[in-house]
């Protein structure tokens, strides 16, 4: 793979490669957003909940996962070919069922 691809590729999770406190601050924005929806409502009367609470775990669970990258110094990262898209697909996942359930209760 020539070097413009893989900047091409790269780029969107460029930020968080061997950045663990980076993916922590993404999840603890989540977590934050859960918990001000939280203190407002109980799991069982808002489920839209939900939509925060699945980024916030992919989130921190990237976080360890470069944590780990970054102490045993790996360098070759074709994982992130997989991961990268499968975390901002969960991420969008989790915003687009807080967005259709929060809709719901609106109405």
């Amino acid at each position: 793979m020539d070097q413009h691809m893989q900047n091409v590729l790269f780029v969107p999770i460029q930020p968080f490669i061997w950045n663990p406190t980076a993916c922590f601050m993404v999840a603890s924005g989540f977590g934050l957003m859960l918990l001000l929806s939280f203190s407002q409502a109980q799991m069982q009367q808002r489920p839209w909940i939900w939509g925060f609470l699945i980024p916030v775990m992919a989130w921190v669970a990237y976080g360890w996962y470069e944590g780990e990258m970054r102490r045993q110094s790996i360098n070759t990262r074709i994982d992130l070919l997989f991961l990268a898209p499968l975390l901002y697909l969960v991420t969008l996942v989790g915003v687009g069922l807080w967005i259709s359930a929060w809709m719901r209760e609106r109405r």
